[in-house]
């Protein structure tokens, strides 16, 4: 309604189309899937089952918004009030039973964020305002929306920019001021967690293929994970494997 009284029909129409087969079905599966990670990491559950859980909270969540407006609304509610009462509880948590001191001068400037940790942040603050933008679509749902839209726009603005600093106050006495931008050993340690667990289902993976071709590509992956995780072992097998093949050669 907003893109064709400004704009015309013409864009409203390509927009229309590209929200419905673009920009609306990439966010629902980007959003579900950060869902399923977040649901699995609190049950321990392992990372392969993230399409399903995904799907199936797209199917239930689906159904809730089909089963009408006052439905959806009420799921909405819920879950904002369970999340922000989360965030809450964490941040007082912090505040009274944390002992670090105060930021100094010194360690906020050495907690500024680099332009990648800074791009990284704003991907939150981008579907925070994905849904704040999307409010103002809901306008010929809403029975007074020159009263109501106003108060719930304004209103978004101010709780989610108060949830954001709270949480990075706690998270700055958490750490007593400087920001873990430069720990690459906790960089490391993810990053080896996350090969291994990749290495150990490229081996399921290559004990269930039939084929020789797929057998040596997952093989040939494998060694490539081991030059990464283990370069020092992985450049001497590669050096026996080399004088190997000279002397079959020769």
């Amino acid at each position: 309604m907003f893109l064709r009284e400004a704009f015309g029909e013409r864009t409203a129409f390509v927009y229309g189309w590209m929200s419905l087969l673009v920009m609306d079905p990439g966010l629902t599966a980007a959003l579900a899937v950060g869902l399923a990670q977040y649901v699995l990491a609190l049950l321990g559950g392992p990372a392969s089952l993230v399409p399903v859980v995904a799907i199936v909270s797209i199917i239930l969540l689906s159904i809730v918004s089909i089963l009408g407006v006052e439905n959806s609304a009420r799921v909405m509610r819920w879950t904002a009030a369970a999340k922000l009462g989360v965030v809450v509880v964490l941040v007082a948590a912090v505040l009274v039973r944390s002992g670090a001191a105060p930021t100094t001068a010194s360690a906020a400037a050495a907690a500024l964020p680099s332009f990648q940790v800074l791009g990284g942040a704003l991907m939150g603050a981008f579907f925070a305002f994905g849904g704040w933008w999307d409010l103002g679509k809901m306008s010929e749902e809403i029975v007074d929306p020159k009263r109501t839209l106003p108060v719930a726009l304004v209103g978004g603005i101010v709780v989610v920019t108060v949830v954001y600093a709270g949480l990075s106050v706690a998270f700055l006495r958490v750490r007593g001021g400087a920001a873990p931008a430069n720990n690459t050993g906790e960089i490391k340690a993810m990053l080896r967690g996350e090969l291994k667990q990749l290495d150990a289902e490229l081996a399921g993976a290559q004990k269930r293929a039939t084929d020789l071709a797929t057998k040596r590509h997952l093989d040939d992956a494998r060694q490539q994970i081991s030059h990464i995780l283990k370069p020092a072992a992985a450049a001497s097998a590669g050096e026996a494997a080399d004088e190997e093949g000279i002397r079959i050669r020769y």
